[in-house]
Protein backbone atom coordinates (compact mmCIF):
# COMPACT_ATOMS: atom_id res chain seq x y z
CA UNK A 1 0.00 0.00 0.00
CA UNK A 2 2.85 2.49 0.85
CA UNK A 3 4.65 1.99 -2.23
CA UNK A 4 1.02 1.87 -4.76
CA UNK A 5 0.68 5.93 -2.52
CA UNK A 6 4.09 6.57 -3.08
CA UNK A 7 3.49 6.41 -7.17
CA UNK A 8 0.25 8.07 -7.14
CA UNK A 9 2.42 11.02 -5.75
CA UNK A 10 5.26 10.94 -7.96
CA UNK A 11 5.94 14.13 -9.63
CA UNK A 12 4.50 14.39 -13.73
CA UNK A 13 6.84 13.54 -16.37
CA UNK A 14 8.53 16.08 -18.15
CA UNK A 15 6.10 18.50 -20.70
CA UNK A 16 7.13 16.97 -24.62
CA UNK A 17 8.46 19.79 -26.75
CA UNK A 18 6.85 20.02 -30.15
CA UNK A 19 9.93 18.76 -32.74
CA UNK A 20 11.64 16.73 -29.97
CA UNK A 21 13.32 13.68 -31.28
CA UNK A 22 10.90 10.28 -29.91
CA UNK A 23 14.06 8.35 -29.08
CA UNK A 24 15.27 11.39 -26.71
CA UNK A 25 11.93 11.53 -25.15
CA UNK A 26 11.90 7.92 -24.88
CA UNK A 27 14.84 8.01 -23.38
CA UNK A 28 14.33 11.35 -20.69
CA UNK A 29 11.46 9.21 -19.77
CA UNK A 30 12.64 6.08 -18.78
CA UNK A 31 15.92 8.20 -16.61
CA UNK A 32 13.12 9.51 -14.68
CA UNK A 33 11.10 5.93 -14.36
CA UNK A 34 14.40 4.31 -12.79
CA UNK A 35 15.29 7.40 -11.05
CA UNK A 36 11.64 7.71 -9.34
CA UNK A 37 11.69 3.91 -8.67
CA UNK A 38 15.25 3.95 -7.32
CA UNK A 39 14.25 6.76 -4.91
CA UNK A 40 10.88 4.52 -3.86
CA UNK A 41 12.49 1.65 -2.79
CA UNK A 42 15.05 3.32 -0.83
CA UNK A 43 12.25 4.89 1.00
CA UNK A 44 10.51 1.97 1.74
CA UNK A 45 13.43 0.31 2.80
CA UNK A 46 14.04 3.27 5.23
CA UNK A 47 10.42 2.83 6.03
CA UNK A 48 10.51 -0.81 6.82
CA UNK A 49 13.61 -0.41 8.90
CA UNK A 50 12.10 2.85 11.09
CA UNK A 51 8.53 0.44 11.54
CA UNK A 52 11.07 -2.41 12.75
CA UNK A 53 13.12 -0.56 15.30
CA UNK A 54 9.65 1.65 16.44
CA UNK A 55 8.25 -1.67 16.99
CA UNK A 56 10.65 -3.34 19.04
CA UNK A 57 11.86 -0.33 21.27
CA UNK A 58 7.79 -0.42 22.55
CA UNK A 59 7.59 -4.02 22.48
CA UNK A 60 10.93 -4.62 24.91
CA UNK A 61 9.50 -2.97 27.75
CA UNK A 62 11.08 -3.50 31.33
CA UNK A 63 9.10 -5.31 34.05
CA UNK A 64 9.15 -4.83 37.74
CA UNK A 65 8.11 -7.66 39.78
CA UNK A 66 7.47 -5.60 42.62
CA UNK A 67 9.23 -7.07 46.37
CA UNK A 68 5.45 -8.00 47.81
CA UNK A 69 5.14 -10.16 44.89
CA UNK A 70 4.68 -13.84 45.99
CA UNK A 71 7.93 -16.36 46.01
CA UNK A 72 10.54 -13.73 46.82
CA UNK A 73 12.70 -15.40 50.13
CA UNK A 74 13.49 -13.26 52.78
CA UNK A 75 16.27 -14.20 55.54
CA UNK A 76 17.03 -11.57 58.39
CA UNK A 77 15.70 -8.74 59.88
CA UNK A 78 13.27 -7.05 56.81
CA UNK A 79 10.61 -4.25 57.83
CA UNK A 80 7.93 -4.80 54.75
CA UNK A 81 5.56 -1.79 53.55
CA UNK A 82 3.53 -2.02 50.57
CA UNK A 83 5.30 -3.11 47.71
CA UNK A 84 9.07 -2.13 49.33
CA UNK A 85 10.81 -4.21 51.85
CA UNK A 86 13.23 -2.00 54.18
CA UNK A 87 16.72 -3.73 55.66
CA UNK A 88 19.91 -2.90 56.67
CA UNK A 89 21.61 -5.47 59.10
CA UNK A 90 24.59 -7.67 57.67
CA UNK A 91 24.10 -10.66 56.34
CA UNK A 92 20.41 -10.21 54.94
CA UNK A 93 19.53 -12.17 51.68
CA UNK A 94 16.96 -11.93 49.36
CA UNK A 95 16.42 -15.44 47.63
CA UNK A 96 14.25 -15.61 44.32
CA UNK A 97 13.81 -18.34 41.10
CA UNK A 98 13.14 -16.05 38.37
CA UNK A 99 11.45 -17.78 35.06
CA UNK A 100 12.17 -15.61 31.79
CA UNK A 101 10.89 -16.73 28.28
CA UNK A 102 13.76 -15.32 26.34
CA UNK A 103 16.76 -13.70 27.12
CA UNK A 104 16.71 -11.03 29.30
CA UNK A 105 18.87 -8.52 30.98
CA UNK A 106 17.48 -8.45 34.47
CA UNK A 107 18.39 -5.84 37.42
CA UNK A 108 17.82 -5.44 40.90
CA UNK A 109 16.23 -2.07 41.82
CA UNK A 110 17.07 -0.56 45.53
CA UNK A 111 17.08 2.82 46.86
CA UNK A 112 19.37 3.70 50.34
CA UNK A 113 18.17 6.23 53.07
CA UNK A 114 20.48 9.43 52.68
CA UNK A 115 21.63 10.97 56.05
CA UNK A 116 24.04 13.92 56.50
CA UNK A 117 27.08 13.18 59.02
CA UNK A 118 26.84 14.23 62.22
CA UNK A 119 30.38 16.43 61.37
CA UNK A 120 30.56 18.37 64.87
CA UNK A 121 29.91 14.90 66.98
CA UNK A 122 32.73 13.56 69.38
CA UNK A 123 34.50 10.05 68.54
CA UNK A 124 32.65 7.80 66.35
CA UNK A 125 29.56 9.74 66.00
CA UNK A 126 31.16 11.45 63.27
CA UNK A 127 30.98 8.22 61.34
CA UNK A 128 26.74 8.27 61.62
CA UNK A 129 25.42 8.87 58.16
CA UNK A 130 25.54 7.77 55.01
CA UNK A 131 27.83 4.78 54.15
CA UNK A 132 28.05 3.11 51.22
CA UNK A 133 26.67 -0.52 50.97
CA UNK A 134 27.96 -3.49 49.40
CA UNK A 135 25.98 -6.32 47.62
CA UNK A 136 27.04 -9.79 46.88
CA UNK A 137 25.11 -11.41 43.97
CA UNK A 138 24.91 -15.03 43.36
CA UNK A 139 23.38 -16.33 40.02
CA UNK A 140 22.56 -20.22 39.67
CA UNK A 141 25.34 -19.97 41.78
CA UNK A 142 28.08 -18.41 40.56
CA UNK A 143 29.07 -15.31 42.35
CA UNK A 144 28.76 -12.22 40.30
CA UNK A 145 31.42 -9.09 39.81
CA UNK A 146 34.40 -9.03 41.06
CA UNK A 147 34.85 -12.56 43.02
CA UNK A 148 36.02 -13.99 45.91
CA UNK A 149 34.77 -11.97 49.09
CA UNK A 150 34.08 -8.58 47.47
CA UNK A 151 31.04 -7.13 46.26
CA UNK A 152 29.46 -7.28 42.80
CA UNK A 153 28.44 -3.31 43.48
CA UNK A 154 28.10 -1.02 45.68
CA UNK A 155 25.65 1.91 46.27
CA UNK A 156 27.25 5.65 45.74
CA UNK A 157 26.91 8.72 47.31
CA UNK A 158 26.60 10.67 44.60
CA UNK A 159 22.96 8.56 43.98
CA UNK A 160 20.14 10.36 45.51
CA UNK A 161 17.39 8.70 47.58
CA UNK A 162 15.06 7.61 44.28
CA UNK A 163 15.57 3.67 43.73
CA UNK A 164 18.51 2.83 41.43
CA UNK A 165 18.34 -0.59 38.99
CA UNK A 166 21.59 -2.13 39.62
CA UNK A 167 22.45 -5.09 36.51
CA UNK A 168 22.75 -8.42 38.53
CA UNK A 169 25.17 -9.94 36.27
CA UNK A 170 28.86 -9.27 35.82
CA UNK A 171 28.83 -6.50 32.85
CA UNK A 172 25.71 -6.68 32.49
CA UNK A 173 25.23 -9.60 30.73
CA UNK A 174 21.97 -10.76 29.43
CA UNK A 175 20.78 -14.36 31.05
CA UNK A 176 18.87 -16.63 28.89
CA UNK A 177 15.40 -17.60 28.81
CA UNK A 178 15.05 -20.24 31.68
CA UNK A 179 14.64 -20.39 35.67
CA UNK A 180 17.75 -18.87 37.31
CA UNK A 181 17.99 -19.04 40.88
CA UNK A 182 19.01 -15.56 42.30
CA UNK A 183 20.62 -14.67 45.66
CA UNK A 184 20.84 -10.79 46.84
CA UNK A 185 23.44 -10.65 50.01
CA UNK A 186 24.10 -7.50 51.32
CA UNK A 187 27.75 -7.98 52.67
CA UNK A 188 28.30 -4.90 54.61
CA UNK A 189 26.92 -3.93 57.80
CA UNK A 190 24.25 -1.16 59.25
CA UNK A 191 26.43 1.78 59.74
CA UNK A 192 29.97 0.94 60.14
CA UNK A 193 31.61 2.46 63.55
CA UNK A 194 28.75 4.74 63.99
CA UNK A 195 28.27 5.98 67.51
CA UNK A 196 24.78 7.64 67.20
CA UNK A 197 22.58 5.15 64.41
CA UNK A 198 21.49 7.60 61.45
CA UNK A 199 19.02 6.25 58.98
CA UNK A 200 21.11 4.30 56.30
CA UNK A 201 18.88 1.46 55.41
CA UNK A 202 18.06 0.13 52.05
CA UNK A 203 14.92 0.03 50.09
CA UNK A 204 14.32 -3.30 48.16
CA UNK A 205 11.56 -2.42 45.30
CA UNK A 206 12.09 -5.53 43.48
CA UNK A 207 13.47 -7.17 40.21
CA UNK A 208 13.03 -5.97 36.88
CA UNK A 209 14.00 -7.25 33.89
CA UNK A 210 13.88 -6.39 29.91
CA UNK A 211 13.57 -9.04 27.33
CA UNK A 212 15.80 -8.67 23.71
CA UNK A 213 13.10 -10.28 22.01
CA UNK A 214 9.94 -8.26 21.06
CA UNK A 215 6.30 -9.49 22.48
CA UNK A 216 8.29 -11.92 24.85
CA UNK A 217 6.09 -13.39 27.95
CA UNK A 218 6.48 -11.27 31.26
CA UNK A 219 9.12 -12.61 33.48
CA UNK A 220 7.93 -14.84 36.52
CA UNK A 221 9.03 -15.79 39.51
CA UNK A 222 8.81 -19.36 40.71
CA UNK A 223 8.43 -21.37 43.92
CA UNK A 224 11.64 -21.09 45.14
CA UNK A 225 13.94 -24.06 46.79
CA UNK A 226 12.75 -24.54 50.51
CA UNK A 227 15.02 -22.72 52.81
CA UNK A 228 17.10 -24.32 55.39
CA UNK A 229 15.92 -25.22 58.47
CA UNK A 230 18.01 -24.72 60.95
CA UNK A 231 18.56 -20.90 62.39
CA UNK A 232 21.44 -19.34 64.00
CA UNK A 233 21.43 -16.04 65.23
CA UNK A 234 24.50 -13.86 66.53
CA UNK A 235 24.65 -10.80 68.26
CA UNK A 236 28.32 -8.96 68.33
CA UNK A 237 30.41 -5.60 67.13
CA UNK A 238 33.36 -5.73 65.24
CA UNK A 239 34.89 -8.90 64.55
CA UNK A 240 31.37 -10.89 64.14
CA UNK A 241 30.58 -7.62 61.50
CA UNK A 242 33.82 -8.41 59.60
CA UNK A 243 35.55 -5.49 60.30
CA UNK A 244 38.46 -5.26 58.04
CA UNK A 245 38.29 -8.54 56.99
CA UNK A 246 39.15 -7.68 53.57
CA UNK A 247 41.83 -5.10 54.58
CA UNK A 248 45.11 -7.62 53.21
CA UNK A 249 43.02 -7.32 49.58
CA UNK A 250 43.27 -3.93 49.56
CA UNK A 251 46.67 -3.08 47.36
CA UNK A 252 46.14 -6.19 45.05
CA UNK A 253 42.30 -5.34 44.67
CA UNK A 254 41.05 -2.09 44.33
CA UNK A 255 37.70 -3.17 44.15
CA UNK A 256 37.00 -3.57 47.84
CA UNK A 257 33.71 -4.25 49.62
CA UNK A 258 33.46 -0.82 50.79
CA UNK A 259 35.88 1.88 52.19
CA UNK A 260 36.71 0.02 55.41
CA UNK A 261 37.28 -3.27 53.56
CA UNK A 262 34.34 -5.49 55.38
CA UNK A 263 32.55 -8.56 53.93
CA UNK A 264 29.81 -10.20 55.38
CA UNK A 265 30.23 -13.00 53.62
CA UNK A 266 33.74 -13.94 54.55
CA UNK A 267 33.29 -13.87 58.52
CA UNK A 268 33.19 -16.38 60.50
CA UNK A 269 29.64 -16.16 61.35
CA UNK A 270 28.77 -16.41 58.40
CA UNK A 271 30.61 -18.96 57.32
CA UNK A 272 29.18 -21.20 60.07
CA UNK A 273 25.56 -21.14 58.46
CA UNK A 274 27.38 -22.31 55.83
CA UNK A 275 28.94 -25.50 56.94
CA UNK A 276 26.24 -26.00 59.20
CA UNK A 277 23.77 -25.58 56.46
CA UNK A 278 22.17 -22.72 58.41
CA UNK A 279 20.23 -19.68 58.06
CA UNK A 280 21.93 -16.34 59.43
CA UNK A 281 20.35 -13.63 61.30
CA UNK A 282 23.13 -11.23 62.73
CA UNK A 283 22.71 -8.53 64.59
CA UNK A 284 26.53 -6.85 65.06
CA UNK A 285 27.84 -3.48 64.75
CA UNK A 286 31.64 -2.26 64.70
CA UNK A 287 32.00 -0.36 67.99
CA UNK A 288 29.25 -0.55 69.77
CA UNK A 289 29.26 -2.93 72.87
CA UNK A 290 27.04 -5.15 74.71
CA UNK A 291 27.40 -2.99 77.90
CA UNK A 292 29.61 0.09 76.90
CA UNK A 293 31.31 1.08 73.67
CA UNK A 294 35.19 1.35 72.76
CA UNK A 295 34.47 4.39 70.95
CA UNK A 296 31.67 7.12 71.93
CA UNK A 297 28.49 7.03 71.55
CA UNK A 298 25.41 6.19 73.97
CA UNK A 299 23.77 3.72 71.96
CA UNK A 300 24.82 -0.29 73.48
CA UNK A 301 23.71 -3.34 71.46
CA UNK A 302 20.90 -4.30 73.35
CA UNK A 303 19.24 -1.09 71.74
CA UNK A 304 20.30 -2.14 68.30
CA UNK A 305 18.61 -6.03 69.40
CA UNK A 306 15.21 -5.02 69.22
CA UNK A 307 15.43 -2.91 66.11
CA UNK A 308 14.14 -4.60 62.76
CA UNK A 309 15.87 -1.63 60.74
CA UNK A 310 19.16 -1.00 62.91
CA UNK A 311 20.11 2.44 61.72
Amino acid sequence: RARASIHRARAPAPRLQLGADSSEVSATTRRVDLYTDAHVDAMLAILALFTVAVATAAEQTTQLISASAAGYQYIGRFQHQGDISMFDMPGTEIRASLVLSAASKVSVKLAQKHHPHNIQGSGNTKNSGFQENAIVVWVNGERQGAGGSNATFTTLSSQTENPVSFPLTTGGAALPAGTHEIRIFKATEADWNGGSPAPNYLTFYGLSSTALEPAAAPAVLAPPPPLPTRKIEFLGDSITAGFCNMCETQASNPLHATDHNEAYDATWDHQIGELLNAQVHTAAWSGLGMYTNCCGGNTTMPSIFSRTLAT
